[in-house]
């Protein structure tokens, strides 16, 4: 496994993937409104 810092470019790619894992969270406790969920791109 190779880790590197993060480009601009990968910025909108690592929120969407944050999204995708918080929202079994906020399915969970029934709360939407998260930061994770909330945050723009």
């Amino acid at each position: 496994m190779e880790i590197k810092r993060i480009s601009a470019e990968d910025s909108h790619e690592i929120i969407k993937l944050q999204r995708l894992a918080f929202q079994i969270q906020a399915e969970i406790y029934n709360d939407y409104n998260i930061p994770p969920l909330r945050e723009s791109e």
